[in-house]
């Protein structure tokens, strides 16, 4: 099994940074994000689109 775990996704949208990362989760059974996602809209993609469970951050405006 492959687990990708990544934390502080402070992504753009309409940037080549979602498409990146997007391609590097997909080799991943299970992604697991330690928080600070940077928008809602990021653990929205990430529930979305991956088998994925995370926890937020401390710093979060999500």
């Amino acid at each position: 099994m492959k687990v990708a775990i990544i934390s502080d996704t402070h992504l753009k949208k309409n940037s080549g940074q979602l498409n990146a990362l997007t391609d590097t989760l997909h080799k991943a059974d299970l992604v697991v994000h330690a928080g600070d996602y940077g928008n809602i809209w990021v653990l929205k993609y990430l529930q979305d689109h991956f088998n994925f469970t995370g926890v937020w951050g401390l710093a979060h405006n999500a």
